[in-house]
Parts: C-alpha cells; structure tokens; sequence
C-alpha cells in the first residue's frame, strides 16, 4: 500500500512539472493541508487512503503512519461500511450524484467513539485512476448544541440565533471551498499571503533577525465597559474598532500580527520593508491616525512603540505555525503601551531618533519598566509636523490606497 500512496504523490510532482499543477496552486494545497481544522483526505478508487492532515488527526486521532495505505472504512461505523462501498462502486460506474453535495454522517474515532460529522466529496481523474476528497468537520458540539436548545425553552430565541449564526458560517464555509486559498487568505496578513502564494517564503518554520518597529496599543477601561454590554452589543462594538483599527493599520503597509481581545499588534519591515526611518515613521502615522478614530467612536486607547532587532518568521510545529515575532524589541513595546496614558502614545528613544524629523514629540522623562533593569527615556508622540514633506505624503499615500 506504501507504493500506491508514493506514487500518487509522485503523480502530483509530475503535474506540477509539465504545468499542469501551477506552483500557485501547489503551495495553497500544501498552506490548507497543514493550517485547516477540518480533515482533509483523499483516497484512491479502492477506497485506499492517500493523503492525511493535521485536522484529520485531530478529529479522528490517528497518526498519519497509522493510517496512509489503510482503507477508509476504518473510519465509517460498521452499519455504514456495505453503503460506503455501495456508493464508491456507483461513482465508479458514473454515478456521481453525490460529488459536491453536503452530507452529516457518522464517524469514528480511533478510541472506537462514534460521532457525527458533515462530509464534502470532490472526485477527479489522473492518467486514468479515479481519486476522491473528502473534507469533514466534526459536528459533535453543534449536535450538542441543537440537544440543549430543544431541553431549554428558556434560552429558546437567543439559541436560535446562535445555531442560525453557526449554520450562515458553515454554509459560508462550505461555498468558498473550490476557493480555498481565499479562505485561507482571511487568517493572514495580506503581505505574508501574498509572500507565500508568490513563492518568496516556504511554508516551514524557519526564522530570521530583522529591524522591526513595533505597535502595542488597547483599549483604556475595556473591562469595565464590557461588563456593561450585553453579547450582541459586546460583539459589534468590538468588531467594529478592530476592523477599523485592521483597515488603518493595513493602509499604512503594516503587519498585522494578531488581536488579544481588544489589543492589537502590528508590525512595520517584514515581510516588505520601505527602509528602517519610513516603516518607523509610517508606524507612528498609523499609530496618531488610530488614536483619532478611537477618539472619534468615543474610545481612548493606549499605544507603545518600539524600534530594534526581532526574530521573525515560522514559529510552532510542523502542522501547525503562527507568522509572528518575539524578542526583546517586542517586550519593550509591550511595556511601553502599558505604561503609556490615555489618549497618549509612548516611543522608544530608539523610535524617537527616527522620526523626530517629522513628529512632534516631547519627552516622558526617564521610567522603570517591568523586565528592563535600566531606566529608559521614552517620548511622547504629539503629531506630524506639517512641515515635513515625507509625513504629508506619506499620510497622503495612505488615504489612496
């Protein structure tokens, strides 16, 4: 079974040679494989595994060695096994009604737990073998959920608008699978999906020492705002800012690494770099226009920045990794948002020497902070000086794109 599973994915090489397979494609198969929490399998016409991610592990709980070469009914309960063939042999004879139709079965887990999941079937031919796909999602809380809402007539209507939310989703999901590398594209910065669909980074851990300018900024008194909304009115506030906050940060050319509840991080010279005085600059612009949307949707935020070496790239495991980066460098930025004020936003001296030319900025005097075992003179950032052609067409060339 070993030769059978070697040769598919020596098939697939030579595809990619002649051009048939474009690199485009190959590296969104290889990005979904590893990133995607549903299982991905594919089998040939016997019903012989091929191909097993990370998300079928997960759902099913079998090594990949476990079960690459075995056929696929060890995952279909056995009063489903005669229907799987029954079925694998009609598609075979031509009958393919059920090709890229959505179905909720059963499966079972390698601890011998059945359990229900939804099942999306693709099929296609190469060099005259027939090969299946599955996508499946584990649908066990979603069945879980249905139970509770027909047990608790109290919590009837806001149920009903959870399951209604979850079944848009999946429907959402389910219709932008023959495009999965837009899908995927909704989990990344914008310059790291286009670094790997481009061919320019790999998609492994590997890092690398770059200069960065980082941004640290949240929302001042979020708790106690949050304890005075409800979940609806929590969820669109919320989403709300941070669209913005993303829409800003991603028109100045920034990384958009991550939100932490109402934190959000952004970073400026990787993957693309304008050079370590404008993707500072560019950082503190993005940084005064965040802060005035805040002001204007009734928000203070804090913000801290900090400009020096990191460690970028890959970080995790083989199936699963973040782009992201960690260091000193970012400690600090941290730290700076969180001893910075309301409404305020504190540079690091090292961000100061580089900007200064274009912001107004004022001293903060020196300041202990949590980890740094020196004193360090941090700035306020006030505004860009008018006068500054760089500031004004840099800010100008936002507003465009």
């Amino acid at each position: 079974m070993k030769n059978t599973v070697q040769t598919f994915q020596q098939e697939l090489e030579k595809l990619a040679l002649k051009g048939d397979l474009s690199k485009n494609v190959e590296y969104q198969l290889r990005a979904v494989m590893h990133t995607s929490v549903d299982a991905i399998i594919m089998s040939d016409s016997s019903g012989t595994i091929l191909s097993w991610n990370h998300g079928a592990k997960v759902i099913f709980g079998y090594e990949a060695s476990e079960v690459l070469g075995e056929p696929l009914t060890i995952l279909i309960p056995d009063k489903y096994k005669q229907a799987h063939i029954n079925g694998m042999e009609r598609v075979k004879k031509g009958h393919i009604h059920i090709v890229g139709q959505t179905a909720e079965l059963e499966g079972v887990r390698k601890t011998g737990e059945v359990f229900p999941l939804e099942l999306s079937i693709s099929c296609w031919e190469l060099e005259g073998e027939l090969f299946f796909g599955g996508i499946i999602r584990d649908i066990t809380e979603r069945k879980r959920f249905e139970n509770a809402l027909q047990e608790n007539e109290a919590h009837l209507k806001l149920r009903n608008h959870q399951l209604e939310a979850a079944n848009q989703e999946i429907a959402l999901k389910n219709t932008h699978l023959q495009t999965l590398s837009s899908k995927l594209s909704k989990y990344l910065p914008p310059q790291v999906y286009d670094s790997i669909f481009s061919g320019e980074n790999d998609v492994r851990i590997a890092t690398t020492r770059k200069k960065l300018t980082v941004c640290f900024s949240d929302i001042v008194g979020f708790t106690a705002r949050v304890e005075r909304m409800d979940e609806k009115e929590l969820s669109h506030w919320l989403n709300t800012y941070l669209n913005d906050m993303a829409d800003i940060a991603l028109r100045y050319g920034g990384t958009l690494d991550k939100f932490i509840g109402d934190a959000v991080m952004v970073f400026f010279g990787d993957p693309q770099t304008s050079g370590e005085r404008q993707d500072a600059l560019k950082c503190v612009l993005m940084a005064l226009e965040m802060r005035e949307r805040a002001r204007l949707m009734g928000i203070d935020i804090r913000i801290g920045i900090n400009t020096g070496e990191c460690t970028v790239g890959n970080f995790g495991s083989e199936n699963r990794m973040d782009y992201t980066i960690v260091g000193r460098t970012v400690n600090l930025a941290s730290r700076l948002e969180s001893s910075s004020e309301p409404g305020q936003i504190l540079i690091a001296e090292s961000t100061f020497h580089l900007v200064k030319d274009c912001i107004q900025c004022k001293p903060r005097g020196q300041i202990h902070v949590k980890g740094i075992d020196r004193e360090i003179t941090p700035y306020w950032a006030v505004d860009y000086q008018r006068d500054c052609p760089t500031a004004r067409s840099t800010t100008d060339d936002s507003l465009k794109s």
